[in-house]
């Protein structure tokens, strides 16, 4: 049975017998998680329990008096201020970094692997970052006027990476920086601002709806 469980960092008492994964994340989803909280997060033993049970059955997992779960709960609104403090962390640290690769590119002649893994990276953080406001509009209310710049973007930034892959699979170095400085530079910069004030906008926010979205104020 289960003895240790852990909420956000803190140790909660268990006081029903408890022994598979199935009954525990119902009583948690019954008992601690409140109206408009999440339960993202479970950890067992230091592993993520979705991650490495992909193709278990929850049912499978049995706890004894020594299994540790640790599992976090969180409101709409706490999942989208940390996903656009991650959006603007991102966009940040790819737009300093964009000049000084489009001088490379324009300067290389053909595509050398130090300068491929550059451009790659920059793919891979343009897709993070997509990946990221698409999650983002699954918790805030899309119909709101607030969220729309920060969704256009994303839009904007999927046509021109795909663009972008192109580029870069064809070794067109001259073509990838103007990619570069020409979409992914203004579209970032955008991203950065409307990041913010979409911030203070959930802050200001009231609480989620029985949907589970975050309403913002109009």
């Amino acid at each position: 049975m289960l003895k240790n469980l852990f909420m956000n960092s803190m140790k909660i008492p268990v006081p029903v017998p408890l022994q598979t994964m199935t009954q525990v994340l119902d009583w948690i989803e019954n008992t601690l998680v409140k109206d408009g909280q999440v339960l993202t997060k479970v950890i067992l033993n230091g592993q993520d329990v979705f991650e490495n049970n992909a193709n278990k059955n929850c049912e499978d997992i049995i706890f004894d008096e020594k299994s540790v779960l640790s599992v976090r709960i969180e409101s709409p609104r706490d999942l989208a201020i940390q996903l656009l403090e991650s959006i603007n962390k991102l966009a940040r640290g790819m737009f300093a970094h964009l000049k000084p690769v489009a001088v490379k590119c324009w300067q290389g002649g053909q595509s050398s692997l130090p300068l491929r893994e550059k451009l790659n990276e920059i793919y891979a953080d343009i897709t993070l970052c997509i990946e990221l406001v698409e999650h983002l509009c699954g918790i805030v209310d899309p119909t709101h006027i607030e969220a729309a710049p920060v969704q256009g973007i994303s839009i904007l930034l999927q046509k021109a990476i795909d663009r972008y892959r192109k580029c870069i699979d064809s070794g067109d170095l001259q073509n990838s920086a103007r990619v570069l400085l020409n979409q992914f530079e203004p579209l970032l910069e955008e991203l950065m601002k409307e990041s913010e004030n979409l911030q203070m906008q959930v802050f200001a926010s009231p609480l989620s709806d029985q949907t589970g979205s975050l309403l913002l104020v109009k």
